[in-house]
């Protein structure tokens, strides 16, 4: 099979089968993939694969006892198989739980107590990160771009802050959609090697972790926070630093210290268009999330609500516009 291994987990994630068509369908990727499958107690397959010729066999039981018959018309390909154990005919599936927790430890998240499914092909799996850098890595089984596509809706829809989100391959629609909303993309095909004996990831690294971890920093403990603190502020009151800081101050709240210096209406113009393309690129983002990421991209001094209020009054406009040209 020269299907990625990624994409055919992504396929098969939900399915139960016995474990011979796990085998068949996994080929030369079974081995890797075994130590994830459990068994779903008390549950059958209805059908195998013939050992020989491949064809579905029907899997009944009698007198406490498995058989697997040919279907109809295919009588004469196979034979029956008799005598068969339970091992033989009980299903399989892909234990969720414990794969993801394995993939979450390969990528070096915090992991959670459980891995929470929030939805057929979407899962919480962890989170990276520390502080306020700390975000939440989401997991899509998603096997082709629109399956991607409908796994990025779905986390916009959960998660208005930046994350991560983690698909089995690169998809380009995902890629586009994702960065639209401040997301981070995880391609599982470049990041996480599956193996025999388990996951081999690389782990999602984050600079404020680094600081906030490294031995030496820990042994400071608080007297090397007052030093910080300390430099920190002999560095704000250079004469360098000191005279940016008096400009930001001028510009926010006027020369004289009066009444604020306002943004001018071209700034205005400007992070309302950017709120009503993101706005129309993703559905799922609040108008909140919108208005921040403008004034953020814009560097602008008004708040979000009055941003708003600007939008609305464009949209509005707009509205009028348009029943005008009817």
């Amino acid at each position: 099979m020269n299907r990625p291994i990624w994409i055919t987990l992504a396929l098969l994630y939900d399915t139960k089968m016995a474990l011979s068509d796990w085998r068949r369908l996994l080929d030369g990727q079974f081995d890797r993939v075994q130590r994830y499958l459990a068994k779903c107690t008390g549950v059958i397959a209805g059908t195998i694969p013939c050992p020989d010729s491949g064809l579905r066999l029907d899997v009944v039981k009698r007198e406490g006892i498995y058989m697997a018959y040919p279907q109809e018309y295919c009588e004469s390909a196979t034979e029956p198989l008799t005598a068969l154990t339970e091992d033989d005919v009980i299903a399989w599936r892909l234990d969720r739980v414990w794969f993801e927790r394995d993939l979450s430890q390969a990528l070096g998240l915090v992991p959670l107590e459980r891995t929470a499914g929030l939805s057929k092909l979407l899962s919480l799996i962890g989170t990276a990160g520390q502080g306020t850098s700390r975000k939440r890595v989401y997991l899509g089984y998603a096997a082709n771009e629109r399956d991607g596509v409908d796994v990025c809706m779905a986390v916009a829809h959960e998660s208005q802050a930046p994350c991560f989100v983690a698909l089995p391959a690169f998809y380009p629609a995902c890629d586009d959609l994702l960065r639209r909303s401040n997301f981070e993309y995880i391609v599982l095909e470049d990041m996480v090697t599956l193996g025999i004996s388990g996951m081999v990831g690389k782990p999602l690294h984050f600079p404020d972790v680094a600081r906030e971890t490294d031995p030496l920093n820990k042994s400071i403990g608080a007297a090397g926070q007052l030093v910080t603190a300390s430099a920190r502020q002999m560095n704000d009151n250079a004469p360098g630093k000191a005279a940016a800081k008096r400009a930001r101050s001028a510009r926010r709240n006027g020369k004289g210290g009066g009444r604020p210096t306002a943004d001018t209406d071209k700034q205005i113009t400007s992070a309302v268009q950017d709120v009503l393309a993101r706005l129309k690129n993703n559905p799922y983002l609040k108008m909140k999330r919108a208005c921040e990421l403008a004034i953020e991209k814009e560097a602008l001094t008004i708040r979000w609500e009055a941003l708003r209020k600007h939008v609305k009054k464009a949209l509005r406009k707009h509205t009028k516009t348009e029943k005008t040209k009817v």
